[in-house]
């Protein structure tokens, strides 16, 4: 849900996949699709530092050194580009998994509000 600001939250317990398909999602429906690769490395560095100072450990999940994170980072970047071109484009998913048009169209335009 947007706040005041028009600033979106979204998460999931790691930080690192659930949220990471959403993001892509709206930021392919709000045409950025040149900005998603930008976008999860900025994801996954924020919830690697996270990991680092909280004091409520993730049961699996852990901080990571640099060079940990940059082959991971490196992993992800390839696995979503093949995630976006098995897709297509978030429309044409998202119509063929049974989305309204017209909530579609909704949700389009809340992505590209700035």
């Amino acid at each position: 849900m947007a706040n005041s600001q028009g600033t979106t939250v979204i998460h999931c317990s790691a930080g690192r996949d659930r949220s990471g398909l959403i993001a892509t999602l709206l930021l392919d429906l709000a045409g950025l699709e040149d900005r998603i690769l930008v976008h999860d490395e900025l994801a996954v560095r924020g919830i690697n530092e996270w990991h680092r100072v909280s004091g409520r450990k993730h049961p699996y999940e852990r901080y990571r050194t640099e060079e940990e994170l940059r082959g991971i980072i490196s992993e992800r970047a390839e696995a979503l580009e093949d995630f976006c071109a098995w897709i297509g484009s978030a429309r044409t998913y998202l119509l063929a998994q049974g989305m309204d048009v017209g909530d579609l169209e909704r949700l389009r335009s809340l992505a590209v509000q700035r």
